[in-house]
């Protein structure tokens, strides 16, 4: 209901004053004349409270009388602390400026009859809605005119956007060096995996792309960089002169012997690690 009546005299006022204006304009100064021109370019609501307000009788100034009808019509005033409620309530939004504020405030200000205090209460209302710390501090450092004012919070808001800028070049500059440490460092770390050199695993003039690995014996690796098993005999006791000796299967009772085939037994020496195989005399 308030916002459908604000709506209404807000529309009122700017109504009536294109027709101050135009009375001006044409130099009509006479109130009967004046309330003439109201009623036939005031529309069909404002011809019917213009002429009962007047009726039959004769007033000493129609046109005032009127014209303070339709603004008590129009523009029913509301409780003045609660419009200065109102002002006192607005803040910032989300990144508006100052300007575009002290509008907003300038409007609600024309129902608060601030009257001559009106600038003063424009300042007071920014300090107190500033949400920046230093800009406030910036505020209160000296007595100024709302001029002044405004042109300290619009250098503020035009320096902070240029600081902010600056922060995220430099922010980009910083990213862009560690990624530059980042590949410098990792140049000059390379191991080879296959012979631990400073070179990376394809590079064709690695020297063990055709060396045998001793431990695995697989081809393309150094012993010092094989990830395999060694490769070991399963070899059974008993031990004779440092040699383990696979004892053959005494098959005396089993057949003539020269009906028996040849045996062999193999050998591995412990220091020389050599497999040897040779025939078993019986």
């Amino acid at each position: 209901m308030v916002t459908m009546l604000r709506s209404t005299s807000s529309r009122w006022e700017e109504r009536k004053a294109q027709f101050v204006a135009y009375l001006d304009l044409k130099g009509v100064q006479d109130t009967n004349e004046k309330h003439k021109a109201l009623v036939c370019f005031g529309g069909p609501d404002v011809r019917k409270i213009a002429k009962n307000i007047v009726g039959d009788g004769a007033l000493e100034d129609p046109y005032q009388v009127a014209m303070q009808a339709l603004d008590d019509f129009y523009s029913p005033r509301m409780s003045l602390h609660y419009e200065r409620f109102k002002f006192r309530q607005l803040t910032f939004n989300p990144k508006e400026k100052v300007d575009q504020f002290v509008l907003r405030l300038k409007s609600q200000a024309e129902v608060c009859s601030f009257d001559n205090q009106l600038n003063n209460m424009i300042m007071d209302q920014i300090v107190f809605a500033t949400q920046t710390d230093k800009l406030r501090a910036k505020y209160l450092e000296r007595d100024t005119t709302l001029d002044e004012m405004l042109q300290i919070g619009r250098t503020y808001e035009t320096v902070n956007k240029q600081v902010q800028e600056f922060g995220f070049k430099s922010a980009d500059g910083a990213e862009i060096n560690a990624l530059q440490k980042t590949g410098n460092k990792f140049k000059g770390n390379l191991s080879c995996s296959r012979c631990m050199g400073n070179h990376l695993s394809p590079d064709s003039e690695c020297p063990a792309r055709s060396s045998r690995c001793n431990r695995c014996t697989k081809l393309g690796h150094f012993a010092r960089c094989c990830r395999g098993i060694k490769k070991t005999f399963q070899q059974s006791k008993p031990f004779t002169n440092n040699k383990r000796i696979q004892k053959p299967i005494d098959r005396r009772n089993h057949g003539n012997l020269g009906d028996q085939k040849p045996k062999f037994v193999r050998e591995v020496d412990d220091v020389t690690k050599n497999l040897e195989i040779r025939e078993l005399s019986i």
